[in-house]
């Protein structure tokens, strides 16, 4: 038997235990109120009774009666209907009021009754996700990747959250696997080579958005690089020529080899960052003013 916490549920319904087990005489669904009491209800599976509830409260939810709908499908669950469904509609029903924690909880329900299916899974990361629920959101996602290795919205989800909660690294290892799973979705790359700036790895920053620029599938996405990748190079372009007039060796070695010199101190430009080091060198190095006018983009 697997007991779930309790939730504070609307209106005069008291703090309930869910219990799933199954038992010689049928399906049982164990209702534990707070108090203590013990209600321990035998759905009949061939007991049809259950269908005039469903049907019950389908016409209520058109009616907008919410809470009556969520009454109906217990009175369905309890008669025979099966709990896993009226488990999952019921979670629906109390997003809909506004309850997502308590959604949720029914979501984590379902998954107790039947771990092996998706459907719980996808409803609690959506809820969990569009409520603010972050460490909910997680859940899901994580069980979801375990259970559809190559499933992208939880990857999506995951990621996201991840980076909400501040777990960079483990925002960057979701971004990571969405690129192994679809090496071509520039979307994909792009988000990469954002975290990585944002955690200052410049060089693997400039690969990605050059794989994005050299992918040139999606007009919106390789613009958004191509910006990205023109920022990073004046950045750099800035503290190199900051260094050019604090150290004479490597301002030597810059205007001989300017590509040689940037790699040697760690920087990575692209091609058009070096087009535009390699022009300052050859035409306005030798006037490098001891405190530069530093390049501004635009």
């Amino acid at each position: 038997m697997v007991s779930r916490p309790s939730v504070e549920l609307p209106c005069s319904i008291d703090l309930y235990y869910y219990d799933y087990c199954e038992g010689n005489g049928g399906r049982f669904i164990a209702m534990r109120p707070y108090n203590g009491k013990m209600a321990l209800y035998m759905m009949k599976t061939t007991n049809s009774n259950w269908l005039r509830f469903i049907k019950r409260a389908e016409e209520q939810v058109a009616e907008g009666c919410l809470t009556d709908a969520i009454g109906s499908y217990e009175k369905a669950q309890i008669r025979g209907a099966d709990p896993y469904k009226c488990l999952l509609e019921i979670a629906k029903l109390y997003e809909m009021l506004g309850f997502s924690k308590v959604a949720v909880s029914y979501c984590r329900t379902a998954m107790a009754v039947v771990p092996q299916q998706l459907t719980a899974y996808l409803l609690m990361m959506e809820i969990a996700e569009s409520s603010g629920d972050r460490q909910g959101a997680i859940e899901a996602s994580t069980t979801l990747i375990k259970m559809m290795p190559t499933y992208v919205p939880a990857y999506n989800i995951l990621g996201t959250t991840l980076l909400q909660v501040g777990d960079v690294r483990g925002a960057i290892r979701t971004a990571k696997s969405l690129v192994q799973i679809e090496p071509t979705v520039p979307a994909h790359r792009l988000k990469l080579g954002a975290l990585y700036q944002h955690e200052g790895e410049i060089s693997a920053a400039v690969e990605e958005f050059v794989e994005v620029i050299r992918l040139d599938s999606d007009p919106t996405v390789s613009e958004a690089a191509c910006d990205a990748l023109a920022a990073l190079d004046i950045f750099q372009i800035n503290q190199i020529l900051t260094l050019a007039v604090e150290d004479r060796v490597f301002r030597t070695k810059l205007s001989r080899l300017p590509a040689r010199a940037v790699r040697e101190r760690g920087y990575c430009l692209s091609d058009a960052g070096i087009d535009l080091l390699n022009d300052f060198c050859q035409n306005g190095l030798a006037y490098l003013p001891e405190s530069p006018k530093l390049l501004s983009y635009q």
